[in-house]
């Protein structure tokens, strides 16, 4: 991994998305590493009821899954955060048991907050 990644568990990320945020997920705004979209769960949602679509998934129906923290679901751009260019984010879901990066094993990336995260 590159010097310039952020390392965080799963509860230090959490906290630091409360601190930022609130307690409500869904009004955490994340920024796309490459287009530079700031989206929220929140802001998705309003897309998928106004029929707006999205580059890598087409048209947002309700009730599908999304996750702001990885994807971008921008009309223009369709980069993920788990792709071959990574957003330099890592979250580690357990810290007390190894994590591998390239599998995917205990950790993932995540696209970072829109506010409060030096690039």
């Amino acid at each position: 991994m590159a010097e310039n990644n952020k390392v965080l568990s799963k509860d230090e990320w959490m906290q630091l998305g409360t601190e930022l945020y609130g307690p409500d997920q869904t009004d955490w705004e994340f920024k796309c590493w490459f287009c530079d979209r700031v989206q929220s769960l929140k802001s998705i949602r309003e897309e998928q009821n106004k029929g707006i679509m999205s580059k890598r998934y087409g048209k947002l129906k309700k009730g599908d899954s999304v996750s702001p923290e990885q994807c971008c679901y921008s009309p223009d751009c369709d980069y993920v955060s788990n792709g071959l260019f990574t957003t330099g984010v890592l979250v580690v879901y357990d810290p007390s048991e190894p994590h591998n990066e390239a599998l995917k094993k205990n950790c993932c990336y995540v696209l970072p907050f829109a506010r409060g995260m030096s690039e």
